[in-house]
């Protein structure tokens, strides 16, 4: 099914409509990407709020720069800059059972840090952060999953397509009924976040500071 990015006027509709909108450093009137829509059968059906669209770029691999904020070990957080993304959907018929599966692959610096302690030299803090981000990650999948198995029963990921691909016999058995069939598969989750850089912050600020 159909997905669209929408886009919200800010502002007055008029005054948007006049050159003199443009000409100026601060418009009044703007247009703001907000959410994605969600269709079924040529109609639009729903939307997607903030979670759910950033689960539906990561399974499409579509994430090109974005923040992951994850927890410190002892206080505060960590902010991750995905610059990365590649994504797989897949799905598999064993015994007569479809799963579908999507696996994320992404890539990201540390973009800010506000921990009290965290020694980013070390491998084992770059390899807790990374599993964080994984987390994260998959939380925002599984967010896309639930609204379009279960709110929307509208498969905008494509799954239909990965099984007419890798087993076009069983898609034709199953073509008909997909709407109904679509909302029961169970889906796995993979994740895999590499941290590429950790930028000139090596011992940040608050790791001296004392209650």
């Amino acid at each position: 099914e159909a997905s669209l990015t929408g886009i919200k006027i800010r502002g007055d509709v008029q005054k948007g409509e006049t050159s003199e909108n443009v000409k100026q450093i601060d418009a009044p009137t703007k247009l703001q990407y907000e959410g994605i829509a969600v269709f079924k059968n040529d109609r639009l059906i729903g939307w997607l709020d903030e979670d759910e669209s950033k689960g539906l770029n990561y399974s499409l691999g579509k994430i090109k720069s974005t923040i992951v904020d994850i927890t410190c070990p002892n206080e505060g957080k960590v902010g991750i800059e995905i610059i990365r993304t590649k994504a797989d959907v897949k799905t598999k018929v064993k015994n007569g059972k479809l799963t579908g599966m999507i696996r994320v692959e992404a890539e990201g610096n540390i973009a800010d840090v506000e921990c009290r302690k965290a020694e980013l030299t070390k491998t084992v803090t770059i390899h807790d952060f990374e599993k964080k981000g994984e987390e994260g990650i998959k939380e925002k999948i599984e967010a896309v999953i639930n609204a379009s198995q279960q709110k929307y029963k509208a498969d905008i990921i494509g799954f239909g397509e990965a099984l007419q691909r890798s087993n076009p016999v069983y898609w034709k058995k199953s073509e008909k009924e997909w709407n109904e069939k679509f909302p029961d598969i169970p889906i796995e989750i993979e994740t895999d976040l590499k941290i590429r850089r950790i930028g000139t912050i090596i011992d940040p600020p608050l790791k001296e500071i004392k209650k």
